[in-house]
């Protein structure tokens, strides 16, 4: 698997979702503390290992990096509407 195009297509993908949790005004506060490059990094970098790729990531693991975070099924809907516009427009 060419690991250096997948990187490159997940980052597009993770751009745009950024891009528009950024900007959504209630989602933008689960990040208020964090640089969106490097968000968008480090969730690819994570994706990629997911996928069996090199092992890079080097951030806090999801359990402990989120755990002040109460998620509900609302904001777990609209994360998922913005995860498959990403898709969508970058396909």
């Amino acid at each position: 698997m060419d690991y250096d195009q997948l990187k490159a297509d997940i980052l597009k993908v993770n751009k745009v979702f950024y891009d528009k949790v950024f900007k959504d005004p209630w989602l933008m506060l689960v990040f208020k503390d964090v640089k969106q490059d490097i968000i968008e990094r480090q969730q690819t970098d994570f994706m990629i290992g997911a996928f069996g790729g090199p092992k890079v990531y080097s951030g806090r693991n999801p359990k402990d990096a989120h755990m002040h975070i109460f998620v509900n099924e609302e904001m777990w809907q609209l994360r998922e509407k913005y995860l498959r516009e990403a898709f969508e427009e970058t396909r």
